[in-house]
């Protein structure tokens, strides 16, 4: 909420590009930001018509350049049918659908508002690599309770009930940061996921405020 100016912060500042947000026109910010949530929204059409809400000029050539880059692999053509509600595609799918809309909005910065959570891991990394492109000309901000999405980053910051607790690289904040470490820990003991750091560049958020706890602090 408080990037694309929903809400405005009440003590700091949100920079872009060095800039405060609150000095951007409000419809100039907002056409700067790309934004997925967690939850997939896709409207009664087809896929074309679902891709060009993200860019109403879009080519099918950009369209299937984005779908590939989302790994949307499970259509047969740009014309195929959208139920309402997509009832006809699972969570995931819908995800990677509705990454692909983010991405050939072709905007500065984008934020995905832990828009990979219903991915299994392999998709995730794939997507994950295929994103790379786009940091080359933007930034990227990902809010996820997932360590395997969040690793690679320049730089995690780690929130508890809205504050945050600390931030740094994975590296550092799983010596440093007690909640940081207890996190990885339960992870991986859940999922055994192998956790990796390719030292792209990228920044994300990790939230933790679902996690139940006694401990605090680092």
């Amino acid at each position: 909420n408080l990037i694309p100016r929903l809400q405005d912060v009440t003590g700091g500042e949100i920079l872009i590009n060095d800039k405060n947000i609150k000095d951007y026109k409000l419809t100039t910010l907002r056409e700067r930001i790309s934004y997925a949530p967690q939850k997939a929204t896709l409207f009664e059409g087809t896929i074309r018509s679902n891709m060009k809400i993200g860019k109403e000029d879009a080519s099918d050539e950009e369209i299937e350049k984005a779908l590939k880059m989302a790994e949307v692999d499970f259509i047969e053509s740009l014309d195929d049918g959208v139920s309402q509600g997509a009832a006809d595609y699972s969570g995931g799918q819908k995800q990677r659908l509705q990454l692909a809309r983010s991405i050939i909005a072709d905007r500065d910065f984008y934020l995905f508002d832990d828009c990979f959570s219903a991915l299994d891991m392999n998709t995730e990394a794939k997507v994950k690599e295929n994103l790379k492109s786009l940091k080359e000309n933007s930034s990227m901000l990902i809010v996820s309770q997932r360590i395997s999405t969040i690793m690679d980053a320049d730089e995690i910051i780690v929130l508890d009930e809205g504050k945050m607790i600390d931030k740094g690289s994975h590296d550092y904040l799983n010596e440093n940061c007690m909640i940081y470490r207890e996190i990885v820990s339960s992870q991986i003991e859940r999922s055994k996921d192998i956790l990796y750091d390719d030292g792209e560049s990228n920044n994300f958020i990790l939230d933790t405020s679902y996690i139940k706890k006694t401990a605090g602090g680092k």
